[in-house]
């Protein structure tokens, strides 16, 4: 049963991965707005997130993984919240949209609980690409 269960959440954080990939395809130097280095910041935690090996300890690491996540993001939009108020609010929607998600796991979840919490984990990357995009404007 457990691999019916890790191939779905294994594809769906493939998907993830993919578009968090896009995040690493444009950074921001130094020189750059305080902004730029919490994208950087954003898009090595999101890489964690995305690397999970699925297991009897995915809940945990999902949980450690994504408080990293919501660390960096919350500093980048503080830092952007003014340039980028939209992508800002887009990604802090994402990040409580997945914070109550894996909250509301259960210790054992379903393969259908699983695969729910890898679609919030694919919408949680599409809003850092999304931030990420618009700050790379500044930051190239």
């Amino acid at each position: 049963m457990k691999k019916v269960i890790a191939v779905p959440l294994i594809a769906l954080f493939g998907l993830f991965a993919l578009s968090g990939s896009a995040l690493t395809a444009s950074g921001c130097s130094n020189s750059k707005p305080e902004f730029c280095s919490d994208v950087e910041n954003l898009k090595g935690s999101i890489k964690e997130l995305v690397n999970i090996q699925v297991n009897s300890n995915t809940i945990n690491q999902v949980q450690t993984d994504f408080d990293a996540v919501q660390r960096d993001a919350d500093a980048a939009v503080q830092s952007a919240r003014e340039d980028f108020p939209q992508e800002s609010q887009s990604l802090e929607d994402s990040i409580n949209n997945t914070r109550d998600a894996i909250e509301g796991l259960p210790s054992s979840p379903s393969t259908e609980q699983y695969i729910a919490l890898g679609v919030q984990v694919v919408a949680l990357g599409t809003a850092a690409k999304d931030f990420q995009d618009a700050a790379s404007s500044a930051c190239n």
